[in-house]
């Protein structure tokens, strides 16, 4: 993560006013850097995916993971029939914070993933993902990205990639 770390998370969460108010300032000017390199990004993508990527489809912020994928025949059935080709992938399903929508980000043509991953943090333990904090798309190359994504316990996990798709789907009332 570049722009929204996890030290200054916990500082903008700190008991110390001071400390506190530092923070939210920094934050706030990260957040506007952030935007700024951003705003280039979008136009590299289609309409739909820059709603994804503005936060205008869905808000994950606070949202459940309940799984990441990682492999090169994301789902395939090798029981059914063995995958014609194998390219590697990312899936990563949340529920957002109201339990109205589950999300499904899909990566393609990835180059790299990165995982620092911890138990701990504002999570309800025993977990390494859990709830969703933070994401960052950031440009990795001229045709290529990176989501970098911190998670309540302090963990982060990064995805480059070159193609990028998602699905979201309205949850039954009272989930």
């Amino acid at each position: 993560m570049q722009f929204f770390t996890w030290k200054l998370w916990e500082q903008v969460n700190s008991n110390n006013d001071a400390v506190s108010t530092r923070a939210n300032n920094a934050w706030m000017r990260n957040h506007k850097a952030y935007d700024a390199q951003l705003r280039p990004l979008l136009a590299r993508f289609n309409k739909r995916n820059r709603r994804f990527w503005s936060g205008d489809a869905v808000d994950l912020h606070d949202g459940q993971v309940v799984r990441v994928t990682i492999g090169d025949a994301v789902n395939a059935d090798v029981f059914a029939d063995w995958p014609k080709s194998w390219r590697t992938r990312v899936e990563i399903e949340v529920v957002d914070r109201g339990a109205r929508m589950h999300c499904v980000l899909r990566y393609g043509q990835v180059e790299a993933v990165d995982a620092r991953l911890r138990e701990g943090g504002w999570s309800d333990g025993g977990t390494v993902f859990h709830t969703w904090g933070y994401d960052e798309l950031t440009a990795e190359g001229a045709d290529t990205f990176r989501h970098s994504i911190l998670f309540a316990t302090g963990g982060e996990l990064s995805i480059v990639f070159r193609r990028f798709s998602y699905m979201r789907r309205r949850l039954p009332a009272g989930q």
